[in-house]
C-alpha cells in the first residue's frame, strides 16, 4: 500500500510539472499510450482572470471565447518544444486564479482530444456504491452523479483533489482492482472537419468561420471535386522540390523558362505561395491546404528579372506547359513590370483560345 501511495505521489508530481510528453490510460485492461498535443490546453480558472488576461505573456491565445462547462481552451501562438510547454504549464499552475491545467492528446488524421476535470467509473456491482463513496472521500473527489439508465456508471470530478488530471485519476481507480472499468471522458470533436491542416481555420477565403458566406464554401466543393486529374502549371519563381506541403503534388514534368532546360533552380518566394494556394496537400497535418489539393503542379520557373528577353521567356514557358499537359498557367505580375506585350497576349487571342479549349487548357496570366 505504501508503495502504491509513493508511486501515485511521483506520478502526480510529474503531472504537476507538466513533464509527460507521453501518458497512458487503461482500455479493456490494456495500457494505451497517449501523446500530449503541445498546441492546446484546457484551463479551469476564475472568471475575472479569463476576462482580464490576454494570455500573450504565456505565448497563448483564447481558442474559445465562451467557456464550455467552465473549461477555457487556450492555443499556443507557436508550437512549443517540450521544455517550453512544461515551463508554460508550470507558470499557469503557479497563478492562484488558475485551478487546473488539463492536457490535449494527439490523434492520427483527426482533431486532438481534450480532457476536463470529469471522468467515469463503472462499478462491478450495484452494492459497490458504498466503496465508491469511500474511495472518493479518501481522495477528496466529487461524485457528480450516476449516469441515467446506466446504473453501474458514475461521473466523478477531480476538483479539490490532489489529482492533476482525469487520466491520473482513472488510472488510480483502475489499478485498485476494485472497479469494473474506467473512462477518462475524452472530449472528442465529432463535428465534421474539412481538413486537419493546422492553419486551415485561417484560410477564410476557403471557409470563413467568422463571417458565414464570405468564402468559396470549400467543404461542400470538395464533395464534388478536389482537382484530381487536373494539372496546373505555375509560371513563377522556382519552387523547392522538397517542399514538405507541396512535393507530393508535383507533376513529374518541370521547365526552366529562363534557360530553356528542365533544370529548376530553387528561389525561395512567390512561386511556393501560389502553388500552395492551388494544391497544398490536404490532411497531412502540415501548414495549409490548397483549393484543389489533389491536382498536380507543373513548375515553370523564372526569376522574373527585368531583361529584354523576359516576355519571350514567359511566353515560351506558357507555351511549353500548354504543349505538355492540360493546365491552368499562373503568371506572377512583378511590381513595375508591364506584361502587356505582343508575345504574351497572343495566347489570349480568340484563335489561340479555341486551340487551348480544344485541349481542355486554360492559360491565365495577370
Amino acid at each position: 500500500m505504501k508503495k502504491k501511495i509513493l508511486l501515485l505521489g511521483i506520478s502526480l508530481f510529474l503531472s504537476f510539472m507538466g513533464l509527460h510528453a507521453q501518458m497512458s490510460y487503461y482500455y479493456h485492461g490494456e495500457k494505451v499510450n497517449l501523446r500530449v498535443d503541445r498546441n492546446y490546453v484546457h484551463i479551469i480558472a476564475d472568471e475575472d482572470f479569463v476576462e482580464s488576461s490576454s494570455f500573450q505573456e504565456f505565448n497563448m491565445e483564447l481558442e474559445n471565447s465562451e467557456p464550455v462547462e467552465g473549461l477555457v481552451k487556450l492555443k499556443f501562438l507557436s508550437s512549443p518544444d517540450m521544455s517550453e510547454y512544461s515551463k508554460t504549464i508550470e507558470s499557469l499552475k503557479q497563478n492562484e486564479k488558475v485551478k487546473y491545467v488539463l492536457p490535449f492528446f494527439e490523434r492520427k488524421d483527426a482533431n486532438s482530444i481534450g480532457t476536463s476535470d470529469i471522468f467515469y467509473i463503472k462499478l462491478k456491482d450495484l452494492k459497490d456504491t458504498t466503496m465508491l463513496k469511500k474511495v472518493a472521500e479518501q481522495q477528496n473527489l466529487q461524485i457528480v452523479k450516476q449516469i441515467p439508465y446506466m446504473p453501474l456508471w458514475y461521473i466523478l470530478s477531480i476538483k479539490n483533489s490532489a489529482f492533476a488530471n482525469a487520466i491520473d485519476a482513472t488510472n488510480y481507480f483502475y489499478e485498485t482492482g476494485q472497479f469494473e472499468d474506467i473512462d477518462p471522458a475524452f472530449m472528442f470533436e465529432f463535428k465534421p472537419q474539412c481538413a486537419n491542416d493546422p492553419m486551415f481555420s485561417q484560410l477564410w477565403g476557403l471557409k470563413n468561420n467568422v463571417a458565414a458566406g464570405i468564402d468559396i464554401d470549400v467543404c461542400n466543393a470538395w464533395n464534388i471535386t478536389r482537382g484530381a486529374g487536373i494539372n496546373v502549371a505555375v509560371v513563377d519563381l522556382a519552387i523547392d522540390s522538397d517542399h514538405n506541403d507541396l512535393k507530393a503534388n508535383f507533376h513529374p514534368l518541370s521547365f526552366n523558362a529562363q534557360t530553356d532546360s528542365l533544370n529548376i533552380h530553387y528561389n525561395n518566394g512567390h512561386g511556393a505561395h501560389v502553388a500552395g494556394i492551388i494544391a497544398a496537400v490536404k490532411d497531412n497535418n502540415l501548414q495549409v491546404v490548397g483549393v484543389a489539393p489533389e491536382s498536380k503542379i507543373m513548375r515553370v520557373s523564372h526569376d522574373i528579372a527585368k531583361t529584354p528577353y523576359l516576355s519571350a521567356d514567359l511566353a515560351s514557358g506558357i507555351s511549353w506547359a500548354w504543349l505538355n499537359c492540360e493546365l491552368i498557367a499562373e503568371l506572377r505580375e512583378s511590381v513595375g513590370l508591364n506584361l502587356r506585350e505582343r508575345l504574351l497576349p497572343t495566347h489570349g487571342s480568340s484563335r489561340s483560345q479555341s486551340n487551348l479549349f480544344s485541349r481542355k487548357c486554360i492559360v491565365r496570366y495577370s
